[in-house]
């Protein structure tokens, strides 16, 4: 399967696709995935923390994603702040819970992240770790609720039951797909409470290469007040890789 980029979120990649007979929930959620890159993407992004108190803490970092008929691999090298240089996240696609893989520079050390890291903060955003793997469409329930606008878009508003309540840290996500595009252009995700937890827009959507991209979307975190915005500073389709660079020896060996 290939991903969506990823994360459950944030930054995905769709071309635009247009089917032929009445789509229920499951099938816009399958076009959805279909329709990202074949091969590959490379992505340059700058991430911006904003605070509260209106404070802002930068980072960058580089993005590496690789398909296969397993699934989806994806490497995360980031380069500032300082305290967060050459820290290198992986995650490696595995039928149930994917293989998540964190080196951390200070340490020196290579670690397996387990069920109980998925739901934490992915390096201090609004992110998850969960939110990051690779989702299989059979990983949740779907069903298409109505279709209305959303800003610029006209969208099929799906909701989505993660089948394993236990991994996930959402009971359940309402998701705004863009009709022409199928893009997931906003999303509300709700904790085991169904509360709303955390919001996702995109802001700017744009085709590179003939894929649906988002140049800039954000995170909000309604409980914490914090939000996380991304941009897209350069983006490659369809390279290949070096397969090694998605394994564990790879982190141990670039340290």
């Amino acid at each position: 399967m290939y991903q969506y980029i990823k994360s459950v979120f944030l930054i995905g990649l769709i071309c635009l696709k247009g089917p032929l007979f009445a789509l229920n929930g499951e099938e816009i959620a399958r076009q959805s995935l279909k329709a990202g890159p074949r091969i590959s993407s490379y992505e340059a992004l700058q991430m911006e923390i904003i605070k509260p108190d209106a404070s802002v803490e930068s980072t960058t970092l580089e993005k590496w994603v690789q398909n296969s008929k397993s699934g989806a691999s994806t490497l995360m090298i980031f380069h500032t702040p300082i305290s967060l240089a050459n820290t290198k996240f992986l995650q490696i696609p595995k039928p149930g819970l994917d293989d998540l893989w964190l080196f951390q520079p200070i340490i020196e050390r290579v670690s397996a992240l387990d069920k109980s890291t998925r739901g934490k903060s992915f390096m201090g955003t609004d992110y998850s770790y969960y939110d990051w793997e690779d989702q299989e469409l059979n990983s949740k329930t779907y069903e298409l609720m109505r279709e209305e606008v959303h800003q610029d878009w006209t969208c099929y508003v799906v909701k989505e039951i993660p089948i394993d309540q236990i991994t996930s840290p959402y009971s359940l996500v309402m998701t705004w797909y863009d009709k022409r595009s199928f893009y997931p252009v906003y999303r509300e995700f709700y904790d085991k409470e169904n509360n709303l937890l955390k919001t996702f827009s995109v802001n700017n959507l744009e085709q590179i290469s003939g894929y649906w991209t988002a140049i800039d979307s954000n995170i909000v975190n309604h409980n914490t007040g914090h939000m996380t915005v991304i941009s897209q500073l350069k983006i490659i389709y369809d390279e290949n890789f070096d397969p090694s660079m998605f394994t564990k020896d790879y982190l141990e060996k670039s340290k």
